[in-house]
């Protein structure tokens, strides 16, 4: 866990900045620990971080262009040499991932120090910093797959957002009103950088979930437009993967590089409609197939970490659900060691 003691020293880093840059990962955990932070400081910028999860030399010119005076990363699994040696400020690093070793200039809070084992998303510690947007907060965590203690008041706040008993997160996730801004979230991350700093940027102005899921203002219109654009792209996709059969315990989905990336979305909804199935979203670029993967029977991690030996590619992340990048080349013989390690 992370402490109430440094619950308050991340509390306190907010209070003492000005001009605070936000990068944080471009999925609902991650928008939602930014949106949790800015409302409660109202200072500052975010930054969502496309692809890979990890911080780089380009990252750090971005830093440098915005000058802040302290620099904070959410849900970001690594940070490298080259982000390190060219960001002189403050770094403030929440994470969940697995635990890494830092940097200089870094105070780092994960969950993980404590308990190699615990699973708990940024989006519920960022909440635990400020305890305010309760809904935005689970928002994130059950894009994450995690139940947080919190619900309860959720429920009391927002009744028509879902309904007692909470005990089925996938249910919520495609039956209920927050499965909807779970999807909101993490759709309008999607499509060209511009549009999607605009709709982060309005969203940080919504007052409620009401306001949101019923387009009740111009700004909330302004969201449901490119979340309708990209909803529709999505669909026409999921309608291709579900023509798919399972390949025994494996499902596998791979489509052509497009404007809009959705693989992430469409592996937890393929994952949901294929239960104990290993689901594989794959989507192939520039002579790489970067997937999402889903499954829920063991542990996922040791499983790539093997599939991975002797392939050109990287992979990692949570019990069930990870990330992968592998040479297109390499690509069936990677699906190859997937099924000798099930």
């Amino acid at each position: 866990m992370i402490t109430k003691k440094q619950q308050a020293q991340i509390k306190e880093e907010l209070n003492n900045c000005k001009k605070p840059l936000f990068l944080f990962h471009d999925d609902p955990d991650g928008l939602a620990s930014f949106l949790l932070l800015y409302r409660y400081k109202h200072e500052g910028k975010g930054i969502p971080v496309k692809a890979a999860p990890k911080l780089n030399l380009f990252f750090a010119q971005k830093v440098n262009e915005y000058q802040p005076d302290k620099v904070f990363v959410l849900d970001i699994a690594e940070i490298q040499d080259s982000f390190y040696n060219n960001v002189n400020v403050p770094i403030i690093w929440i994470d969940h991932h697995e635990v890494r070793d830092i940097g200089p200039k870094v105070k780092y809070y994960n969950p993980r120090i404590a308990d190699p084992n615990e699973y708990s998303p940024v989006s519920y510690w960022c909440y635990e910093v400020v305890k305010q947007d309760s809904w935005i907060a689970a928002v994130g965590c059950i894009g994450d797959n995690y139940n947080p203690s919190f619900m309860d008041i959720v429920c009391k706040k927002y009744p028509y957002l879902l309904e007692k008993p909470i005990d089925n997160l996938e249910k919520i996730k495609f039956h209920s009103p927050l499965g909807k801004l779970m999807d909101i979230f993490g759709s309008i991350l999607k499509g060209p950088t511009s549009q999607v700093l605009s709709c982060v940027k309005i969203l940080t102005r919504v007052s409620s979930p009401d306001e949101l899921l019923k387009g009740e203002t111009s700004r909330a219109r302004f969201i449901l437009k490119h979340y309708q654009k990209i909803r529709k792209a999505y669909d026409e996709l999921l309608e291709e993967a579900l023509k798919v059969k399972p390949e025994g315990k494996l499902f596998i989905f791979i489509y052509k590089s497009g404007k809009i990336s959705v693989t992430k979305n469409l592996a937890d909804e393929l994952a949901y409609r294929f239960p104990n199935k290993l689901v594989i979203v794959g989507r192939e670029k520039s002579g790489e197939v970067k997937m999402s993967l889903r499954y829920d029977v063991k542990p996922l991690p040791p499983i790539l970490e093997k599939a991975l030996v002797g392939i050109q590619g990287y992979g990692g992340g949570h019990e069930t659900a990870c990330g992968s990048c592998v040479a297109v080349e390499d690509f069936d013989r990677f699906i190859e060691n997937l099924k000798d390690q099930l």
